[in-house]
C-alpha cells in the first residue's frame, strides 16, 4: 500500500508516543525513519524488523563521556532511534569550534537511524562521516558521506574486509571536507573491498521521488504501527465525553 509522507509521519509520531517517549523523542524518532527512508536507506525495513523490541525494552537513555573534543557514548544495547539527539548537538558544536570532533557509539542497535539526525546538522554547513557494523555481518563496513552547505550530498559505500572488524560506530564531523577525505582513507585497509557504492545522485533521486509520489509501506507494517498508535486514543464513554471540549464558562457571582 500508499500513504503520504504527512501521513506515515503522523501514525509514526503516534506509534511511538505510545512507547511512552517524551514529545521530543518521538517527533525526532518519527522523523528519523521517514528521512532514513527518503534519502534511500529502507527506514520503513529497520523499523518493522525492530518494533516488537521497541515496543517492549526499556529506553535507558545513551552515557555520554566527554574526551576533549570527541565523545564516547554506550547505548546500552538501545537503538539509535531514540536518545541521540543532544549528543549529535553536542558534536556539532564541538566540530564548529574546534573544526573537527568524533564520536564513538557502542553498544547501539539499528545505527542508520543516526543518518537524519546528522543530515539536518549539516544542513547548517558542517560535513560528517559515519561508519558502522551490523550484527550478522562481521565483515562488513557501512559508511555515509554527508556533505553540507549549498544543499545536502550523501553518498554512501559498503566495504568488505577479510577478517572480523570492530562493531562500534563511528562519526567524525568537521567544517572542511578535506578532513573528511583524510579520516575516510585512514579507515579503510589495504585489506578490504568494495562492493556496493551509492552516489549523491542515486540517493537524491530517492529522496525528490518521496516528496512527488506517495510512500510504499508492507500493509501489515502499517496495521501494526496503528494498533500500537490507537494505546493513545481514550476509549468512547459517557465519562470521557464529559471531560471533552472548552471548560464551562466561570459562574457569575
Amino acid at each position: 500500500m500508499r500513504v503520504s509522507s504527512g501521513e506515515l509521519l503522523a501514525q509514526l509520531k503516534q506509534s511511538f508516543e505510545a512507547f511512552g517517549a517524551s514529545q521530543g523523542e518521538y517527533e525526532s524518532a518519527a522523523s528519523s525513519v521517514l528521512g532514513l527512508e527518503r534519502w534511500g536507506f529502507n527506514g520503513l525495513g529497520l523499523i518493522e524488523g525492530a518494533l516488537s523490541r521497541l515496543e517492549t525494552d526499556p529506553r535507558r537513555p545513551p552515557h555520554v563521556v566527554f574526551e576533549s573534543t570527541d565523545l564516547l557514548i554506550d547505548c546500552f544495547g538501545g537503538s539509535a532511534l531514540f536518545g541521540l539527539v543532544p549528543s549529535v548537538e553536542r558534536l556539532y558544536v564541538n566540530a564548529w569550534r574546534n573544526n573537527g570532533a568524533q564520536a564513538t557509539v557502542k553498544n547501539c542497535r539499528e545505527p542508520e537511524f543516526i543518518l537524519p539526525l546528522l543530515v539536518k546538522v549539516c544542513e547548517r554547513g558542517c560535513n560528517a562521516a559515519v561508519q558502522w557494523w551490523i550484527d550478522g555481518e562481521p565483515q562488513l563496513v557501512h559508511r555515509v558521506r554527508i556533505e553540507g552547505g549549498g544543499g545536502v550530498r550523501v553518498s554512501s559505500q559498503v566495504w568488505e574486509g577479510a577478517d572480523v572488524v570492530a562493531c562500534d560506530m563511528h562519526v567524525y564531523m568537521s567544517r572542511d571536507t578535506q578532513d573528511l577525505d583524510a579520516v575516510e582513507s585512514n579507515a579503510i585497509g589495504p585489506g578490504f573491498k568494495l562492493v556496493q557504492q551509492r552516489g549523491h545522485a542515486e540517493h537524491l533521486a530517492c529522496f525528490q521521488r518521496s516528496t512527488v509520489s506517495a510512500i510504499e509501506i508492507n500493509p501489515l507494517l502499517w496495521q501494526r504501527l496503528e494498533d500500537i498508535g490507537r494505546k493513545m486514543l481514550v476509549p468512547a464513554t459517557v465519562q470521557s465525553r464529559l471531560g471533552a471540549g472548552a471548560d464551562a464558562p466561570p459562574q457569575k457571582r
